[in-house]
């Protein structure tokens, strides 16, 4: 059974909404890393795989496969990037680049599911060694 149904998601989703639709399947010769190559097979760019800490309490019993992203957001020297519907917008940034990243994800409305993990649905990324700079003065 697909979770919303289509009456649902046309509610959940009026101005825009991102609304997660999903189906439950039992996956018992699965792995998290055999789905993960399943997926990066049919959409070869732009996945991801996050694993989870063995013996983590809270955690540890999820992983987390993502592809197909909503929106990309990239920062450099040069500026931000936001590529989002195939289009990408790049703009000279002065100062902290997350706090335009901050401004971006604000305008998204996204509608939790009760019956998904905490975790699906929002921001994944990671931040380079350089980001330092914005957190202290460094020397170089």
């Amino acid at each position: 059974m697909i979770v919303p149904d289509k009456e649902q998601f046309l509610r959940q989703a009026e101005g825009g909404a991102l609304v997660p639709v999903f189906r439950e399947f039992y996956a018992d010769l699965e792995t998290p890393v055999s789905a993960y190559l399943k997926i990066s097979a049919r959409f070869p760019t732009d996945h991801f795989l996050l694993e989870s800490v063995e013996g983590g309490e809270k955690w540890a019993r999820y992983s987390f496969i993502g592809f197909d992203p909503h929106l990309q957001f990239r920062a450099d020297a040069k500026g931000i990037s936001v590529r989002k519907g195939g289009e990408t917008r790049t703009v000279p940034v002065a100062g902290d680049p997350l706090r335009a990243l901050e401004g971006i994800l604000k305008e998204i409305r996204y509608r939790p599911s009760a019956r998904l993990p905490r975790l699906s649905g929002g921001a994944v990324g990671y931040i380079g060694y350089d980001y330092v700079r914005f957190l202290e003065k460094v020397g170089g």
